[in-house]
């Protein structure tokens, strides 16, 4: 099952896989993932933050942590309803 985090205010939408319960999939390498996905995809946001600098990836159950020596940026659960 795939849920979408995002930071709505940055531009950031991300879909990551999680298990039944909404937690995560403990994908090996998943923190190292995040990071490579930001710095190509988002490069001006992870220089902004400077990633590069003991930067870490912190993920929980409703939220996605990009922390960097000069900032953080987060991405939220989103939730999308369908109407049928």
């Amino acid at each position: 099952m795939k849920t979408l985090f995002a930071n709505t205010s940055k531009g950031l939408f991300l879909n990551v896989d999680v298990d039944t319960s909404g937690n995560p999939i403990e994908e090996f390498n998943l923190e190292i993932k995040l990071a490579e996905w930001l710095q190509r995809e988002h490069s001006h946001l992870y220089n902004d933050i400077e990633f590069w600098e003991g930067g870490k990836v912190v993920i929980a159950n409703d939220s996605i942590e990009f922390w960097g020596d000069n900032g953080l940026i987060e991405l939220e659960l989103l939730t999308i309803e369908t109407l049928n």
